[in-house]
């Protein structure tokens, strides 16, 4: 083994990589933010209540999903911290993201849920 993140409270669910970045949810309702460089925790984002199932870098923005049935927008703040921008409450819950771009190249946003149904939102280009 090359090396071993600590910090989760409960078991890690999700993983998503962009650039020197790697982002983890947990069964404790967190995210961290890992720099790959140092190996250290930078971020520990505490907004769901529940445990975060997927995670999605996308752009400046992380995106997660948690069975708080909720879908939560993070992006970096000015002073470098990560704050929430958007929740959007998802009644059948909430269980894996993923990213895809329709016909005409635009981002478009796939959700689980717990009724057997996936959901599509667009997202701004």
């Amino acid at each position: 083994m090359a090396a071993s993140l600590k910090g989760h409270k409960g078991a890690v669910l999700c993983l998503a990589v962009k650039s020197k970045r790697l982002c983890s949810g947990s069964m404790d309702g967190t995210i961290r933010v890992w720099d790959l460089d140092s190996l250290q925790c930078i971020h520990m984002l505490n907004g769901h209540t529940d445990a975060v199932k997927s995670l999605i870098v996308w752009n400046q923005y992380l995106l997660s999903c948690s069975l708080d049935q909720t879908i939560k927008v993070w992006v970096n703040t000015e002073e470098g911290n990560m704050e929430v921008t958007c929740t959007h409450e998802e009644k059948h819950g909430a269980l894996a993201l993923c990213l895809i771009r329709d016909a005409e190249g635009k981002p478009v946003l796939l959700c689980s849920g717990n009724n057997n149904v996936f959901c599509l939102y667009e997202l701004p280009s």
